[in-house]
């Protein structure tokens, strides 16, 4: 068959474009490796999350500061807040909340000399969404910060159907470990998460380093809208144990249109890995009864502790103040 001009332009058409197309399915060296590597290295970043003891300071919008105790036990949860400054006001309150699959609780105490009071207590069934979501700004968020943006671990949107890697760089940091980083996008506009870039350090476990996020949907449990950004940067290390977890970190909310921000930087440290004892997950911990948490004990014995505590911190005030009345007097 002779080739005319014609038909020789059409076959080079045919196979750049087969060329093109064949180049763009197969990932790229580093895109594949990362996909090829993650899915283990995140299981070892949640393995060392899922049993852990350690205390940290965290600094919300540089005007909360709070001393914090968290043990993490599974899918056990509980957060002990010391706060000692609450927007330039000094204060001993402080806070404990507690999830586990059979209950949640909230305590509460103005200061260390009086005792706690019961702010809320649900079992069962009723432990709902609610409860999820204060244990996930309050405890996983800084637990879970290597694998974890919010509240969605990396493989849940590297999993999901429209999840797409636009590039994957990798890069020297300053510290000379080297970086990889990730820009994809999600189209599905029900997922919160958008699209941006995030960074991973690969000898570390492929732990989360920074990332700037797009905001597509309004956040499960916060105020943010769409159209905000949610920025993290996190230092993990390699623990005595041989374990990856964070130190240290921030997050930034970033809304649309200049309409504010906030900040939360944490430090973590006597990070103890292994099983917490269940008694830790107890309201006998802080001196309240434990009958509350019995799937039969009847519900208004909430209500009578919590009033009752009530009655106590009001009679204490009431004394205090009975005291300085006759001090001054005299």
């Amino acid at each position: 068959m002779k080739i005319t001009p014609t038909i020789a332009c059409a076959l080079v058409a045919v196979l750049t474009t087969w060329g093109s197309s064949g180049a763009a399915d197969s990932p790229q060296p580093q895109a594949a490796r990362f996909l090829k590597d993650y899915p283990t290295a995140q299981a070892k970043l949640a393995s060392a999350a899922s049993k852990v003891a350690c205390y940290g300071r965290l600094v919300s919008n540089g005007d909360i500061v709070r001393d914090n105790e968290y043990f993490v036990d599974g899918d056990r949860r509980m957060v002990v807040s010391r706060y000692s400054d609450i927007r330039g006001q000094k204060t001993s309150r402080e806070a404990v909340q507690c999830r586990t699959p059979e209950f949640f609780f909230q305590l509460g105490r103005p200061s260390a000399d009086l005792p706690f009071i019961v702010n809320s207590v649900s079992r069962g069934t009723n432990v709902g969404d609610s409860a999820a979501t204060v244990i996930s700004l309050g405890v996983d968020r800084y637990m879970k910060a290597a694998y974890t943006i919010g509240d969605a671990t990396v493989m849940s949107m590297i999993r999901h159907p429209s999840f797409k890697m636009s590039s994957v760089e990798e890069r020297a940091a300053s510290t000379g470990a080297s970086r990889v980083e990730v820009r994809f996008t999600i189209a599905d506009p029900s997922h919160w998460v958008g699209g941006g870039r995030m960074a991973f350090e690969p000898d570390l476990d492929w732990s989360l380093v920074d990332y700037d996020v797009e905001v597509a949907t309004g956040r499960p449990g916060t105020q943010m809208p769409p159209g905000s950004r949610y920025k993290g940067s996190v230092e993990s290390r390699r623990w005595d144990s041989g374990q990856v977890f964070p130190e240290n970190g921030r997050f930034e909310f970033i809304y649309p249109g200049g309409r504010g921000e906030g900040a939360d930087v944490f430090q973590l440290h006597n990070v103890k890995f292994g099983d917490v004892p269940e008694s830790q997950f107890k309201l006998s911990v802080f001196g309240v009864s434990d009958a509350i948490l019995t799937p039969h004990s009847s519900p208004r014995i909430d209500y009578w502790i919590f009033g009752g505590g009530l009655a106590c911190l009001a009679a204490l005030r009431h004394f205090a103040a009975r005291s300085n009345t006759r001090r001054a007097a005299a």
